[in-house]
């Protein structure tokens, strides 16, 4: 927090800003979220689902890293389809009222659910 009165106070409307422009200096603020899937998969299901854990996880961290992400499925979805025994995913974010964050907003991943179907079947 002090590092943002610093930045409020170095923009001092009397001597730095025009008069008139307003200042709003908000603290970063976590918004966290969980992903459920379920996977239609070939081969070791168990192996299957661990990697597309870690897909997904990688996909996410991206959006701890940046200000107002919005949260596109299709990052997932792409992500997960990329291995080798994927036939089909479906991603659900749960957690969040809208998946656009607002300006001050990051997102953070608390945790992935996953459904392992065979598709053999």
């Amino acid at each position: 927090m002090a590092f943002l009165n610093n930045v409020h106070d170095w923009l001092d409307y009397e001597t730095k800003r025009p008069q008139g422009d307003d200042l709003f200096v908000l603290a970063p603020e976590a918004a966290t979220f969980a992903i459920e899937y379920t996977v239609h998969g070939l081969g070791d299901l168990i192996a299957l689902e661990a990697a597309v854990d870690t897909a997904l996880s990688n996909a996410a961290f991206i959006w701890s890293q940046e200000l107002a992400p919005y949260l596109a499925i299709a990052v997932f979805t792409c992500a997960a389809k990329q291995i080798t025994g994927v036939v089909d995913i479906e991603v659900t974010i749960t957690g969040l009222p809208e998946r656009q964050l607002a300006e001050h907003q990051y997102a953070v991943l608390t945790g992935i659910t996953a459904t392992m179907v065979d598709a053999n079947v």
